[in-house]
């Protein structure tokens, strides 16, 4: 929280930063439940409280909800794997090194659906020493 305060007295003024203080201990002076009872009460439409647990945007959550339709009870679980960090893969280059060559390499496991794949638990692959240091096994590339 201080923080946050703090970047708020550096951008703006030290009034702003008291108002970011203020509204941050109200936040904060509640628990969860009774922020959860007021901003999604049972009563209300049922992707309400998934959206405010989950944090999507409410047009993902609705969107969720209707494409499971009579589902809608797995909306939860839809939502939180949604959420989940995806896993993060490598490929091998054949005429450098094998896929097991560079499972062993960089701690990952032999991907299932193509000889080339590698994956990594977590984590960044720029990360990765080898990437990091330059090593000729890798050439990275953005993939959007």
């Amino acid at each position: 929280m201080s923080t946050t305060v703090e970047q708020a007295g550096i951008e703006f003024d030290s009034a702003r930063a008291g108002f970011v203080n203020a509204v941050l201990r109200a936040i904060d002076a509640r628990d969860e439940q009774s922020w959860l009872a007021e901003l999604a009460p049972t009563h209300a439409r049922p992707d309400r409280l998934h959206r405010v647990r989950a944090r999507p945007p409410r047009w993902i959550a609705q969107a969720f909800a209707d494409a499971l339709g009579p589902a809608a009870g797995e909306l939860d679980a839809l939502l939180a794997s949604d959420d989940e960090r995806p896993q993060v893969h490598l490929a091998a280059r054949p005429e450098v090194l094998s896929a097991r060559e560079l499972a062993d390499a960089v701690h990952g496991s032999v991907g299932r659906y193509s000889p080339y794949a590698v994956y990594l638990p977590t984590g960044d692959p720029a990360q990765l020493p080898a990437v990091r240091d330059g090593s000729p096994w890798f050439r990275t590339r953005a993939v959007n």
